[in-house]
């Protein structure tokens, strides 16, 4: 391959990069945009719930790993239909839960939105377990939050209200 296309090349995969992370966090930003109210202040809450920056800061964090996970499967061009998918779906069921749960006031619905989110990422993380191993590691740590996510809204729409 001449320098030419590989500067091409290079540059096509770096625009990709950009793209694939201002898709992932532009998602985030809309689902931030459903916040903690007064209504969330004044619900019992179970006394182990993280503060607010622990959620902030663990939520950069997975939506980085989230979009380093899209970035390493979407080398194989075959592929890009199901990741698009894969990740569209997860990403969108992620918006719901903070619809339901901190804009209609709807814990139950919530909590409900979650078993399908959970679902959703046992399911990425086979996808990509099947293609890239690494890929599919990355995706734990984010399994695991929704988990605690999960149990934290059981806890909230079954028990404290």
């Amino acid at each position: 391959m001449d320098k030419k296309k590989r500067h091409s090349k290079r540059l096509h995969s770096l625009f990709t990069i950009i793209i694939i992370f201002l898709l992932v966090y532009s998602a985030a930003f809309i689902t931030g945009l459903f916040r903690a109210d007064a209504w969330y202040k004044n619900l019992r809450k179970p006394a182990f719930i993280p503060s607010d920056v622990v959620f902030l800061v663990g939520w950069n964090i997975l939506y980085m790993l989230i979009a380093v996970v899209i970035i390493l499967l979407w080398k194989e061009q075959s592929e890009r239909h199901h990741i698009t998918v894969i990740f569209s779906t997860n990403l969108v069921l992620n918006l719901l839960w903070s619809v339901f749960f901190f804009g209609l006031h709807k814990p139950d619905f919530a909590f409900f939105d979650l078993l399908l989110l959970v679902a959703s990422i046992i399911g990425a993380i086979v996808y990509a377990y099947n293609r890239r191993r690494a890929a599919a590691y990355l995706l734990i740590p984010y399994l695991l939050w929704i988990l605690f996510v999960a149990y934290l809204n059981y806890q909230i729409a079954f028990f404290f209200n």
